[in-house]
Parts: C-alpha cells; sequence; structure tokens
C-alpha cells in the first residue's frame, strides 16, 4: 500500500472517530459524574468503546507476529501521574477528548487547556516513563475486565430501564444504533493507536510540544 494511500485512510478513520466520538460525547470525567448521578450511558460508551479497542489490539497482535503495544509499567510515577490527571481533568470539565469536544461546541477557554498541553510537553526534560510489552496474561486480565464490568454495567441499566442513550442532545442515537456507531469507532481507534500516528489530541500536542523544544 503507498504511503498516499495510507494517509488518505489514515485521515479518513481520523475524521470518522473524531464525528464518532463528538456524536457519542466520549469523555473520561463525563463518565465519571453520570455514574455518580445513575446515568449508566456514558459509562457504557467508554467501557465498551475500550473493550473493543483493546480487541482490536490482541488482533493487530496477531497479525504483526504477536507483539503488543507496549504500556506503562507500574511506578509510583505512573500512579501519581494519573491521580494528578484525574484531579486536573475533573476541576477542567473534561479529559482530553472531552475537551476537544467541548471547544468544538464553542466552548472558547477550553483552548487555555490546549495551551497547557502544549507548553507542558515544550517544558518536558525528563526521560520517559519505560514500557513493556504485554503478555498473553495481562492482555487478558484486561479484555476480561472490561467485558465483565460492560455486563455490570449493562444488567444494572436494564433493571433501572435505562436505554442506551450516550448523548442526551441526539436522542435519535440511542439502542442498538449507538452501539453500531460504538463497533466500527472501537477498530479505527485501535487501528490509529496501533499506528503511532499523532492522531489524537494529547499525542497532537505532544508533537508539537516537543517540536517547539527541539528548536534552538
Amino acid at each position: 500500500m503507498g504511503a498516499s494511500l495510507t494517509t488518505a485512510l489514515s485521515l479518513a478513520a481520523i475524521l470518522v472517530v473524531g464525528m464518532a466520538l463528538a456524536l457519542s460525547q466520549f469523555c473520561f470525567v463525563r463518565t465519571v459524574l453520570g455514574a455518580r448521578s445513575g446515568n449508566l450511558s456514558p459509562a457504557r460508551c467508554v467501557v465498551g468503546l475500550s473493550l473493543l479497542i483493546a480487541l482490536s489490539f490482541v488482533l493487530l497482535a496477531q497479525w504483526h507476529g504477536g507483539e503488543t503495544m507496549p504500556i506503562y509499567n507500574p511506578r509510583l510515577a505512573v500512579v501519581l501521574g494519573g491521580l494528578v490527571f484525574g484531579l486536573a481533568a475533573r476541576a477542567n470539565g473534561g479529559c482530553f477528548v472531552g475537551t476537544i469536544n467541548g471547544l468544538c461546541q464553542g466552548e472558547s477557554r477550553r483552548l487555555l487547556t490546549i495551551t497547557g498541553w502544549i507548553l507542558g510537553y515544550a517544558l518536558l526534560r525528563g526521560s520517559p516513563i519505560p514500557g513493556h510489552h504485554q503478555t498473553p496474561l495481562e492482555v487478558g486480565l484486561v479484555i476480561g475486565g472490561l467485558g465483565g464490568l460492560l455486563l455490570v454495567l449493562n444488567r444494572r441499566a436494564s433493571h433501572q430501564h435505562q436505554a442506551f442513550m450516550p448523548n442526551p442532545s441526539e436522542p435519535g442515537l440511542k439502542g442498538p444504533l449507538a452501539w453500531a456507531l460504538m463497533l466500527p469507532t472501537g477498530i479505527l481507534v485501535g487501528l490509529l493507536l496501533h499506528s503511532n500516528l499523532p492522531w489524537d489530541p494529547s499525542s497532537l500536542a505532544k508533537a508539537i510540544g516537543e517540536s517547539h523544544r527541539r528548536k534552538p
């Protein structure tokens, strides 16, 4: 496959994923707040997408000879970084994707957050956290955990007679239609993540920040 065709397909995939994440209002902060208030649809959306991404990683790993994407080693720095990120995301009112969704809806103050990402990567001087390739046991635990969590969420939603509606402002996107949107989105996200392209908000901010840092 030529480089131009690969680039065109990647851009098309990014466009489709961006539209799908915006339609479903994908956001980790919104997921937690929704679950706390009894609305399980955002959590079902995030967990379902995460499960599909994990499954696509397994298929891609088999295609590439069994190698999986590297993950961070369980170190104190990773735990503390996740805690700081969680607190900051809650104060910000959205995760990386949620921030972009807010910007697309006209929330201009989100530009300050995006500027902060780029500045943070530009000022970063520490060495990257080492990672390792996942073992089959680790992959199985992740997929099993996500699958089990999705079953629990679906059962709770069924008992509460909650239809799957990830975005209340899009009432037509619910039930089987919403789940049908999740399937190709999860697969495309897995493909894009495996491509190492700086397509998602955090990777793009990192690429821009590091490019400025390398300038004399």
